[in-house]
């Protein structure tokens, strides 16, 4: 049986021109390669703690991440959009059946995937959008 999906890539881009953004950004693309790595090595509940230490890790995490971002109602998108992320990685930390964290869902490898796509998109645009955010401020 032959395969039956098609690939396409992803990248991590961070911007190369705004040194304190990378240097504020480094512990949270460190706890990005370390979710890379548990997922690598099949720990996909790993991958869910190291995603959510790589959100808490943004300059400004929790609620002021997107302070640069000057148009309100497109901060508060990406606000709430962030929060979500935020609940869908920490439910996926705990894999429960029953007792005081019944109710969280059992994450397996497709989950952690797509936790691992979904932060690297949020990473890698993210700091485009806020660096070309101050930028902008500055000029």
């Amino acid at each position: 049986m032959g395969r039956r999906q098609q690939y396409r890539y992803l990248e991590v881009v961070l911007p190369r021109s705004d040194e304190v953004l990378k240097q504020e950004w480094a512990k949270a693309v460190a706890n990005l390669d370390n979710a890379e790595r548990a997922y690598a090595s099949g720990d996909d509940a790993a991958v869910f703690l190291h995603l959510r230490r790589a959100l808490d890790a943004l300059p400004g995490a929790k609620k002021a991440v997107l302070d640069d971002v000057r148009d309100e109602k497109k901060r508060g998108y990406l606000d709430a959009v962030l929060v979500k992320a935020g609940e869908f990685l920490h439910g996926g930390r705990h894999v429960a059946a029953n007792g005081t964290l019944a109710g969280t869902f059992a994450v397996d490898h497709m989950g952690a995937a797509f936790a691992l796509d979904l932060m690297r998109v949020l990473l890698s645009h993210l700091s485009l959008m806020l660096s070309g955010e101050r930028q902008r401020a500055t000029n």
